[in-house]
């Protein structure tokens, strides 16, 4: 018996549930083991990728240390209202009932702003596109708002004025939470990415096969971040593989 004739002989006699989990168990090992597959690639090219004067970056992962710079004026964080060279904010309600019947939140807000900025060393600079930008940094608000927990004047401004949002219901505050991610001019930051040229000599750090992550807490912390990921992924991917073997084993002997 091939294994299609016991598939369809397992759904014949009432089995269709267990073929239905092994199924999704060797479905959900697979995704894994290609994740811990891409997380062992990211950490091995960080790990042979040395931190470059930016002067001498070439196309291809590279790996740059030096401080945030905007391109023209400073933008203000909408949130903390401080100057910065970049900010990444968001801003969720939280809805009840639906499918979730406990509720879940709705992003409404996904503002990333401006979309580039430099960074700079003492041997020159090296322009970071912010699109699909990860952030490893210090400098982040949270607020929430509720029934009873107001919103600063400036923040309610904010959300009506620039973003078309209320935080304020028909009764009472809309439950909402509020982050901002923002890099100050003069920040001290290391970026990993991808490097190509642009026009003329300027050199530019965007996402590509090496991700592009911005971060304040040293290459090292980063790199063993994306170590822990990986041999996360494969110590799942060996429990998932290890059911999924299990429950088809099972079912096997069953029919």
């Amino acid at each position: 018996m091939n294994s299609f004739d016991a598939l369809v002989f397992a759904a014949m006699d009432g089995l269709l549930p267990f073929v239905i989990i092994s199924m999704s168990s060797i479905a959900a090992a697979v995704f894994f083991w290609f994740r811990s597959k891409h997380y062992k690639r990211i950490h091995e090219l960080m790990v042979s990728t040395p931190t470059s004067p930016i002067r001498t970056v070439q196309p291809g992962p590279a790996e740059v240390c030096g401080r945030v710079r905007p391109i023209d004026s400073p933008v203000t964080g909408p949130y903390s209202q401080r100057p910065c060279a970049y900010y990444w904010f968001r801003a969720d309600e939280w809805q009840s009932g639906g499918s979730n019947k406990s509720g879940r939140w709705f992003n409404l807000v996904d503002d990333r702003n401006p979309s580039t900025f430099l960074v700079e060393d003492e041997t020159g600079t090296i322009e970071v596109t912010a699109h699909e930008l990860e952030l490893d940094i210090h400098e982040v608000h949270q607020f929430k708002t509720g029934v009873f927990n107001d919103p600063p004047p400036h923040l309610r401004a904010i959300m009506n004025s620039k973003y078309g949002r209320d935080t304020q219901g028909i009764f009472f505050n809309k439950k909402m939470r509020f982050t901002e991610h923002s890099l100050a001019p003069g920040d001290r930051v290391y970026v990993f990415g991808k490097a190509e040229r642009r026009m003329g000599d300027r050199m530019r750090l965007k996402k590509g096969e090496m991700p592009l992550i911005v971060t304040e807490n040293g290459e090292r912390k980063i790199e063993n971040q994306t170590s822990v990921k990986g041999t996360i992924a494969w110590t799942v991917f060996c429990i998932v593989f290890a059911v999924a073997s299990l429950i088809y084993g099972f079912w096997l002997k069953s029919i």
